[in-house]
């Protein structure tokens, strides 16, 4: 059946986009993501460098399935996944580089088949909080410097972006 592995969309100025999709996204809580889309782009830049050099990344996306629930403001808190209610879901994450406003749009998933329907949910994309783009965008940032230094600029920018822990 059809999946969407985790992937990083990479758009630079000259409209060339780079697609990243993880095999593997065996990472458990935010700051384990964190730190593998952090090493990712690090990777990913030392690839591309030559390609990228002196070109502006314009925009970050990230795109995952996984499960989503509406629930009452008056409902205890259950996750997702476990929500009798749930919805399987496409949900794609965007950052705009130039503001650093992110904004998240969500896919209810319908499947029939060997086919997959894709209806949104919501009129438009929600403004959000998150740390894992700007720790990719970081990993790219950082590439030309030692690994102390790049984990320092790491820890700060995921404080800053990050949603309340």
């Amino acid at each position: 059946m059809g999946e969407c592995r985790p992937t990083v969309f990479v758009e630079v100025e000259d409209g060339q986009p780079y697609i990243l999709p993880f095999v593997n996204f065996p990472f458990r809580d935010t700051s384990e993501r964190e730190f593998g889309l952090f090493v990712a782009a690090r990777r990913f830049a030392k690839k591309v460098r030559k390609q990228i050099k002196g070109k502006k990344i314009i925009h970050l996306a990230f795109a995952c399935e996984g499960w989503g629930a509406q629930m009452q403001k008056t409902e205890k808190y259950v996750r997702p996944s476990l929500h009798p209610a749930r919805k399987e879901v496409l949900f794609i994450t965007m950052l705009d580089i130039q503001t650093m406003k992110q904004e998240v749009i969500f896919f209810e998933m319908l499947r029939a088949g060997e086919s997959i329907d894709l209806v949104i949910l919501g009129e438009k994309p929600d403004e959000v909080q998150s740390s894992l783009l700007p720790a990719f965008l970081t990993g790219i940032q950082t590439v030309e410097q030692d690994e102390g230094m790049a984990r320092a600029k790491l820890r700060r920018v995921c404080e800053e972006y990050g949603a309340q822990r």
